[in-house]
C-alpha cells in the first residue's frame, strides 16, 4: 500500500510527489524552501544552507542531484501550538563522515490545507481533525461520528508524522498555545500509519481524552466501566459493594490514559503524596489487567517496619493482580518467595519509604520504596522433566 508522505526511487517523479506535499501540507510558502546540507561531525553538527528560495521543482533537481532515494516529510511541533515545522528528511540517514545528509524546509509556517495542529474542545473536534488527514494515509480514514461534549480542559493536538506512523500529542489547550511542545503531554498516541482507523477508535470519548478525579474506589470503578464499553472489552469488571465501593483513594486522586502505544493503553492514577501508580496492557483484554485496580490494597502506601502486616499486603496484592503467589525479584536478584520478600523488606526496611505498587500489567506488577524497585510475576510451578 503507497504511502502517501513516503518517497521512494520508483514512485514516480520526485517533483510530483514534493508538489503534493507541498500543495496539502505546507501551502503558500513564498520564501520557497532552503536546503540543508554538509554536516561533519563535530565540526558542523546542524550543516549549513546549500540553497534557499527553491520552489518544489528546483528543490527535487538539488536533491536528484545528490543521488537521493528516498525521503518522507517528517512533522514536528514548534514553540507555539500554532507554530509547527515541516521537514523533507531522507528515509536512511548514510554514514555522515561518507555521504551527505541532506534535508529542506519551508521558508515559513506550513498552512496547507491538512493542518498539523487542532484545538480540541470536543471529542467531535478531535474525530473532524484526523479525518483531515485522509489523502495523507495509506488507507484513509472515514468520517468520526464521535460526541460532541464539551470537554473539562481543551486540548492542543499536534501530528507528528514518523514515516511509518503518526504520533498524536494532545496537550493542555493554554500551555500548548504559550510553549507548544515544551507543554506538558495530556496523552500520547502511536497510530500506525496503515491503520489510524483501528486505532484512533479508541480515542472517540472524554473518557480517553479528559483527566478524572475520582474519590472512591467506585468513581474509579464507574471511569473503567466508560473506557471498557468504549472499547468494547465484553468482560466484566468486577462488581463493588457499597462498602468496597465507599473505600477512599489517596488524597487528590487524577486519573487519565496518558499513552496508547500499538493497540495498549496505560493509565495514569497520580496521588498526592504518593508514587504515581500506572497499569497497561492489550486493549483486547483490559478488564483482566485493570480490574486489579478496584482492589484498595492496590492503593495503599505499606511501611516496612512490620512483617506481619507487610506479609498480608503482599499477599492480597499479588491475588488481586496475579490471582495466585507471586515470584519476586529485587534489580537483579534471585527470585524470591512472598515470605523470603517480607523477610528482607522488614530487615531493611525504612520507615520513612513507605511501599506501594508502582506499576501493574497482565500477570506482572512492580512495587516500590524510594529508589527500591521489586518486580513480582504469577509464579508457576517448574514443569517436570521429561
Amino acid at each position: 500500500m503507497r504511502e502517501p508522505l513516503v518517497w521512494r526511487a520508483g514512485d514516480g517523479p520526485l517533483a510530483d510527489w514534493l508538489a503534493r506535499v507541498d500543495e496539502q501540507l505546507v501551502g503558500p510558502q513564498p520564501r520557497g524552501y532552503a536546503l540543508w546540507g554538509d554536516r561533519t561531525w563535530p565540526d558542523r553538527p546542524y550543516g549549513r544552507v546549500l540553497a534557499d528560495g527553491l520552489t518544489p521543482a528546483a528543490l527535487a533537481e538539488r536533491l536528484t542531484a545528490e543521488g537521493v532515494d528516498g525521503l518522507y516529510a517528517r512533522t514536528t511541533g514548534g514553540a507555539t501550538l500554532d507554530t509547527p515545522r515541516l521537514e523533507i528528511a531522507m528515509l536512511a540517514e548514510p554514514d555522515r563522515l561518507a555521504a551527505p545528509l541532506l534535508g529542506a524546509e519551508p521558508g515559513g509556517t506550513p498552512a496547507g490545507p491538512v493542518p498539523l495542529v487542532a484545538r480540541v474542545r470536543t471529542p467531535a473536534d478531535l474525530g473532524a481533525f484526523l479525518t483531515r488527514w485522509a489523502p495523507l494515509l495509506p488507507g484513509g480514514v472515514p468520517a468520526f461520528d464521535w460526541p460532541d461534549d464539551p470537554l473539562d480542559q481543551p486540548l492542543g493536538a499536534t501530528v507528528l508524522h514518523l514515516h511509518d506512523s503518526l504520533r498524536l500529542l494532545l496537550q493542555p489547550l493554554a500551555a500548548a498555545e504559550q510553549r507548544g511542545v515544551d507543554a506538558a503531554t495530556r496523552l500520547l498516541v502511536d497510530l500506525p500509519a496503515a491503520d489510524v482507523e483501528g486505532h484512533a477508535a479508541m480515542l472517540g470519548s472524554a473518557a480517553v481524552l479528559a483527566e478524572h478525579r475520582p474519590r472512591t474506589l467506585g468513581d474509579l470503578g464507574r471511569w473503567l466501566v466508560d473506557l471498557a464499553e468504549l472499547w468494547a472489552d465484553p468482560a466484566p469488571l468486577p462488581a463493588l459493594g457499597l462498602w468496597q465501593g465507599a473505600s477512599a483513594l489517596p488524597c487528590d486522586t487524577v486519573a487519565a490514559v496518558t499513552r496508547i502505544d500499538a493497540g495498549q493503553p496505560r493509565l495514569t492514577l497520580r496521588r498526592h503524596g504518593h508514587r504515581e501508580l500506572t497499569a497497561q496492557g492489550p486493549v483486547t483484554t483490559f478488564a483482566a489487567w485493570a480490574a486489579p485496580l478496584l482492589t484498595a490494597e492496590v492503593h495503599a502506601a505499606v511501611r516496612p517496619d512490620g512483617r506481619k502486616k507487610l506479609l498480608r499486603w503482599l499477599e492480597r496484592v499479588e491475588r488481586a493482580v496475579l490471582d495466585g503467589p507471586a515470584r519476586w525479584t529485587v534489580g537483579d536478584g534471585v527470585p524470591l518467595t512472598t515470605g523470603q520478600l517480607a523477610d528482607l523488606l522488614a530487615a531493611d526496611g525504612h520507615p520513612d519509604q513507605p511501599l506501594t505498587v508502582a506499576h501493574l500489567g497482565p500477570a506482572t506488577l512492580d512495587l516500590a520504596a524510594g529508589r527500591l524497585t521489586v518486580t513480582g510475576r504469577r509464579d508457576v510451578p517448574d514443569r517436570p522433566k521429561q
